[in-house]
């Protein structure tokens, strides 16, 4: 296993403290300041490649985290590597659709019994052939759960004027392809 390590000496390097996790809760009217487990949504913005529903499901997610918990929505994109890795680093749930910001799931701590941790990726309609987070997230043990969306896109995921990717959805074959 390559992984090994890699966390720790990539955090020591940029000189944030690997056992620092969590959002501290800096509400006044909180006199415990305790931490809060962090869950961070990778919000992709605008574009071809995102999901539809994001401000929905992020409602979702910060309604489901009440006091508990705290979510933030975050533009990777728009943050730098050191800011990314610093996030990441003291996350306790990464959800995000398939995609690179995924690759980050190498960065979070890794899963307790106490202090679990987890990536949830969610996949395009029938997009089963690339598991490239899944092995990360197993490096970095971390609990993986994907989620599928189940309907047929209604937009083409290419640009062009028809659904270029028809054959990929029917051809299990060329899933692993360059073409899809």
């Amino acid at each position: 296993q390559t992984g090994i390590g890699l966390r720790e000496k990539t955090l020591e390097y940029i000189g944030i403290n690997s056992t620092e996790k969590g959002y501290l809760d800096n509400d006044p009217s909180n006199k415990s300041k305790h931490i809060k487990p962090l869950v961070i949504f990778i919000d992709r913005g605008s574009g071809v490649r995102n999901i539809k529903n994001t401000p929905e499901l992020f409602n979702v997610i910060e309604k489901g985290c009440g006091d508990f918990c705290k979510a933030l929505k975050v533009k990777l994109h728009t943050l730098g590597v050191e800011e990314q890795v610093r996030l990441i680093s003291r996350s306790s749930v990464l959800i995000g659709l398939h995609g690179s910001g995924l690759a980050h799931v190498i960065y979070m701590p890794e899963s307790t019994k106490r202090e679990p941790s987890f990536l949830i990726e969610f996949l395009p309609y029938k997009y089963s052939c690339r598991d490239w987070y899944h092995v990360a997230a197993n490096v970095a043990g971390v609990n993986y759960i994907s989620v599928m969306n189940k309907k047929l896109p209604t937009k083409p995921l290419k640009y062009g004027g028809n659904n270029e990717n028809e054959p990929c959805y029917n051809d299990p074959g060329l899933c692993g392809t360059l073409y899809c």
